[in-house]
């Protein structure tokens, strides 16, 4: 099997994983609700949000192996146009993984050890932390998805629609920021439009580098 083949099959165990998070973790409360319902969502359904962290985690592998099939053709292009989109683009993958880490281990602070010496302001700072590293995600995800734009469109590396559907993902990782800024649903509506954008994205990848298995 190619590497490309190998990529492709990542980036569609990503998507799946990723959906699964989502679904397992329900509605959750929004930044400016009282300490009682971050408390009540936290503790209903204890099991299924442990199952989901641990899903998001595992998504961190197959993440690793999915970027680095993007990565290959836009190295190509760089060296030769003597450009530095891989490298911006790495930088957005790790950033990536970085910021969807550390809402995970606020996330698992919150789930594992609710009712454990967590006071109302501990409870408040770590909902707020895992709220603001989620939406940071979304600047991660704008360097990614930019870098991969820029020279799909200005050196054909894969179709044009894919160059303008990564450009489109790339303003949308910028309105996840809105989700924490917001305080009304509306607002938070906008993380969940990135992360659907992401998915689209994900899933557009991993088809192209199946069909190019060489």
């Amino acid at each position: 099997m190619s590497f490309n083949r190998l990529a492709a099959g990542a980036g569609f165990i990503v998507v799946v994983l990723l959906v699964l998070n989502v679904a397992l973790l329900g509605d959750q409360p929004k930044v400016d609700e009282s300490i009682a319902e971050y408390g009540s969502y936290i503790q209903d359904d204890e099991g299924l949000h442990k199952t989901a962290l641990l899903l998001g985690i595992l998504v961190l592998p197959f993440a690793a192996v999915f970027f680095s099939g993007v990565l290959m053709p836009i190295r190509e292009s760089d060296r030769e146009h003597n450009e530095g989109w891989a490298i911006a683009a790495l930088i957005g993958g790790i950033l990536l993984g970085a910021t969807a880490g550390l809402g995970d281990t606020f996330a698992a602070v919150l789930f594992f050890r609710t009712g454990e010496d967590l006071d109302a302001a501990t409870v408040r700072a770590l909902w707020d932390g895992q709220l603001l590293a989620y939406a940071s995600t979304g600047v991660a995800m704008t360097a990614l998805t930019g870098a991969v734009a820029v020279p799909t469109l200005t050196h054909k590396l894969r179709p044009a629609w894919y160059g303008w559907l990564s450009a489109v993902v790339a303003v949308l990782g910028l309105l996840a920021l809105i989700s924490v800024v917001g305080t009304s649903v509306g607002a938070s509506i906008f993380g969940l439009i990135a992360l659907i954008g992401f998915l689209v994205w994900t899933l557009a990848t991993s088809a192209l580098l199946y069909r190019q298995p060489s």
